[in-house]
């Protein structure tokens, strides 16, 4: 008899040492993304919708030009939700993914306003 011989590696998955992370997919992201990918910025926050992002780097502070409104902070907030399997419950909502730290607060009065901090993988000068 001539069979074919079974094709095992069509059902093996290589083993990585990195797990693929799943990234937030938003269409309000990508005006922030390129403050997120910019390795000189630390930090940056909406200080509410309508206002200019303040961003946060070594050198100092400054504003930029990108506003978001209200519905747009929402729906970051709710990706970043999503992504880390954390509830927006109450006032304050703080989560990471990645190297990014969300926290947020939800205001009646001026609106839901947030920071995005960077968290480097880099060693401690003081330890």
């Amino acid at each position: 008899l001539d069979l074919p011989k079974p094709n095992f590696q069509e059902n093996i998955t290589p083993l990585n040492n990195e797990v693929e992370r799943e990234e937030p997919k938003n269409q309000n992201l990508l005006k922030i993304q390129n403050l997120i990918n910019d390795v000189n910025i630390i930090s940056f926050e909406c200080p509410g919708p309508g206002k200019y992002l303040l961003i946060h780097t070594r050198r100092g502070s400054f504003s930029s030009k990108i506003l978001l409104e209200k519905e747009e902070i929402n729906s970051i907030l709710d990706d970043f939700s999503r992504v880390s399997k954390i509830p927006r419950i109450g006032g304050v909502f703080k989560a990471a993914i990645n190297n990014l730290v969300i926290t947020a607060i939800d205001s009646e009065f001026s609106g839901p306003r947030f920071i995005i901090t960077k968290i480097h993988p880099q060693e401690s000068n003081y330890l």
